[in-house]
C-alpha cells in the first residue's frame, strides 16, 4: 500500500531537487525558445520571438494568464539544446502518467527536440527513497526572482486556500503556496468538490528563508495565520 505522507514529504526535497534542471530549459534568451501549455486537449505554444511586448516578462503567467496554470501540464522548449521541459499540475494530475496523447503532440510540435524532461511530485516510495536534499536560501531568492513574485516591504506575497470550516489558526509545514489568490480558491476548492465561496484565502508573507521552492513553492515551517 502507498504510503501517501512519505512521499508528500519527499516531495518537499524533490522539488528543490527538479527546479535546478528546470530552470536549465528555455530560461535563456534564444528567440526560438518556447512556452507551452496543455490545455483542453490542445497544445498552445508562444516562441519567445512572437512575443510582441517586450516589456512583459517570458513567463507563462504573462503569457497565458487567463488559464489557471498550477491546474494544467505545460514547461518550455530550449532553442539552444532542443530540450522540452514538462511541468506536471498540482494535486493528484501529480500522481498520474503523462498523457500519452501530450507527449505525441509535443513531439509533433517540436520534431526535433532531443528530449522531454519531466518535473513533478514523486509518485512511488521507491522515489521517496531516492534522496532527500532541500534548497538552500539562495536558490529560494533566485527561484523568486524568475517567478516575479510580488512583494510587500521585504516580504514576498503568496496565498493558500482552505475551507471556511477548517476555521484554520496556522499553517503546516508543506503547506502549498499559490501565486494569486484566484489560483488558490480554485485548487482548494477543486480538489475537494467544493464552491468557491466555502473557501477562505489566506495572505503569506514569508521570507526566503521560508520556503522550499520548485515546480511550486511551498512553506518549509509553520506559519501563523493573523
Amino acid at each position: 500500500m502507498t504510503n501517501w505522507y512519505k512521499i508528500f514529504k519527499y516531495n518537499q526535497s524533490a522539488e528543490g531537487i527538479a527546479q535546478k534542471t528546470y530552470y536549465d530549459i528555455g530560461h535563456d534568451t534564444n528567440q526560438e525558445d518556447a512556452l507551452w501549455v496543455y490545455d483542453d486537449g490542445r497544445v498552445e505554444v508562444i516562441y519567445r520571438k512572437d512575443c510582441q511586448d517586450k516589456s512583459i516578462c517570458f513567463s507563462h503567467m504573462d503569457q497565458f494568464g487567463g488559464i489557471i496554470l498550477s491546474l494544467v501540464y505545460r514547461g518550455r522548449y530550449d532553442g539552444n539544446t532542443k530540450k522540452i521541459s514538462l511541468s506536471k499540475p498540482v494535486g493528484m494530475g501529480q500522481f498520474r502518467e503523462v498523457p500519452s496523447g501530450l507527449i505525441y503532440k509535443l513531439n509533433q510540435i517540436f520534431p526535433e527536440n532531443t528530449g522531454i524532461s519531466i518535473f513533478g511530485y514523486a509518485s512511488s516510495i521507491k522515489e521517496y527513497k531516492k534522496a532527500q536534499s532541500y534548497n538552500t536560501v539562495e536558490e529560494s531568492i533566485d527561484w523568486l526572482k524568475r517567478s516575479g513574485i510580488s512583494m510587500e516591504g521585504d516580504k514576498y506575497v503568496f496565498y493558500h486556500g482552505s475551507p471556511k470550516v477548517n476555521n484554520l489558526t496556522e499553517l503546516r509545514a508543506g503547506s502549498l503556496l499559490a501565486e494569486t489568490e484566484k489560483d488558490a480558491r480554485h485548487f482548494a476548492a477543486h480538489n475537494r468538490y467544493l464552491k468557491p465561496e466555502d473557501i477562505v484565502v489566506y495572505k503569506i508573507l514569508v521570507g526566503p528563508e521560508d520556503i522550499n521552492t520548485g515546480v511550486f513553492a511551498s512553506l518549509n515551517r509553520n506559519y501563523e495565520l493573523v
